[in-house]
């Protein structure tokens, strides 16, 4: 889930970019706000938190994971991700690659504990 709606716009036409298709394509598209009430969320937009990690800004946002994949291999955001979950976070936010001021979260449903939940807040169709 993108933080802003800006964000989730930068990324949709990223991923349009990436395989070379047209805006309209991608029409119509809805987008909903969800309120997100987590306790623990391992925040990979903190430089300190990289730093402990040993994991560079420039590395995470600019791996093509699609390719790593599609060649068998595990991204590095993949590979974060997949450690985060098998240490018992709720999910994780990660800087987005396709807005470089924008965020992302990702949310690991089945961790979530009790008094965390997700909410939808609305729709914009």
């Amino acid at each position: 889930m993108a933080l802003s709606l800006e964000t989730a716009l930068k990324e949709v036409k990223g991923w349009l970019q990436y395989y070379g298709l047209p805006v309209e394509s991608a029409l119509p598209r809805v987008f909903a706000a969800i309120g997100a009430d987590l306790s623990t969320v391992l925040d990979l937009t903190d430089g300190t938190v990289r730093q402990r990690l040993r994991i560079s800004l420039d590395r995470m946002t600019g791996e093509d994971w699609r390719r790593m994949n599609a060649s068998g291999k595990e991204a590095l955001t993949q590979a974060i991700g997949r450690a985060a979950f098998e240490a018992g976070f709720e999910g994780f936010i990660v800087p987005s690659a396709q807005d470089k001021r924008g965020q992302n979260l990702a949310v690991f449903q089945e961790k979530l504990l009790p008094g965390s939940g997700l909410q939808e807040l609305g729709v914009l169709e």
